[in-house]
Order: C-alpha cells, then sequence, then structure tokens
C-alpha cells in the first residue's frame, strides 16, 4: 500500500513542476520541502493541510 501510495505521490509531483524550468522546479521543491519541514517542526501532531491554513 504504501509503494503505491509513493507511487502516487511521485506522479502529483511530477505533474505539478512539469511547467516550470529545471532550475525552478529544483527551487520550488526546496521551498516546498522548507516549508513541510517547518510545518512538521512547529506543529508536529497536525495535519499539514490543515496547518498549512494557518500560514
Amino acid at each position: 500500500m504504501l509503494d503505491a501510495y509513493e507511487e502516487r505521490v511521485a506522479a502529483a509531483e511530477a505533474d505539478l513542476l512539469a511547467g516550470p524550468d529545471k532550475d525552478d522546479a529544483r527551487s520550488l521543491g526546496a521551498l516546498i520541502a522548507r516549508l513541510a519541514e517547518n510545518v512538521h517542526r512547529t506543529r508536529p501532531g497536525a495535519n499539514p493541510c490543515e496547518a498549512t491554513d494557518n500560514l
């Protein structure tokens, strides 16, 4: 089941990052990762979608 979800996430990331050029896509991915880390650090038990509503 985990493999199936990882494949879905990878496909969603590929769709999201298909528009920008490779450098911009890499930068966007890094910014999203930093945002996710910050959300997790400040609200470790929160649902990420709900936590980002308060940013």
